[in-house]
This record gives C-alpha cells, sequence and structure tokens, in this order.
C-alpha cells in the first residue's frame, strides 16, 4: 500500500510536472499571441494611413481633373472667341478692301474727269 502511495505520489509529481510545463507552454503562446496581436494592430494602422494616403492622392487626382476639365472648358472658349474674332477681322479687311475699291474708282473717276 505504501508503494501504491509513493506511486500515486510520484504519478501526480509527474501530472504536476507535466501541467507546470504545459502553464509555460500556455504563457510563451499569449505572449506570442500578444506580439502577435501587437503586429498586427501596428499593420492595421500603417494600413489605415495608407489609406488615407491613397484617399488624398484620390482628392487630389479628383481635383486635378476638375481644374482640367475647366481649363478645358476654359480653352474652348477662348478658341471660340479668337475664331469669331478671326471672322470679324476677316470681315473687316473685307469691307476696307470694298471702300479702298469705292475710293479707287472715284479716284480715276475724279481723274478721268
Amino acid at each position: 500500500m505504501k508503494q501504491e502511495l509513493e506511486e500515486k505520489d510520484d504519478e501526480i509529481g509527474a501530472l504536476k510536472e507535466e501541467l507546470e510545463e504545459k502553464d509555460e507552454e500556455i504563457e510563451a503562446l499569449k505572449e506570442e499571441l500578444e506580439e502577435k496581436d501587437e503586429e498586427i494592430e501596428a499593420l492595421k494602422e500603417e494600413l489605415e494611413e495608407k489609406d488615407n494616403n491613397i484617399d488624398r492622392k484620390r482628392q487630389k487626382l479628383d481635383n486635378r481633373d476638375q481644374k482640367l476639365e475647366e481649363l478645358r472648358e476654359e480653352i474652348e472658349e477662348k478658341d471660340e472667341t479668337i475664331n469669331k474674332l478671326r471672322e470679324e477681322i476677316n470681315e473687316k479687311e473685307e469691307e476696307i478692301d470694298r471702300i479702298q475699291k469705292e475710293f479707287e474708282k472715284k479716284v480715276e473717276g475724279i481723274h478721268g474727269i
């Protein structure tokens, strides 16, 4: 019986050692898990920062696209104005040519008299 008790004590001791080892493994795993959680949190923050940077850059691109479109419209308006002015200049040149020819005819008429 004494031997059985000693064997049981030995078994209990072995189980306690095994339990302590498992506790140490659990603690090591908890620490590793904590480290991984911290890494994940750092990566989340980095991702959020990059996402914010992307959003800001998209906004800048949108603003530039809008400004570019406004400039295109302005250029188109200026082109239309230039074309109208050219038409007016052509009309004025034609009118000047017509008046000059009339003047030349009148001068010829005066000299012919």
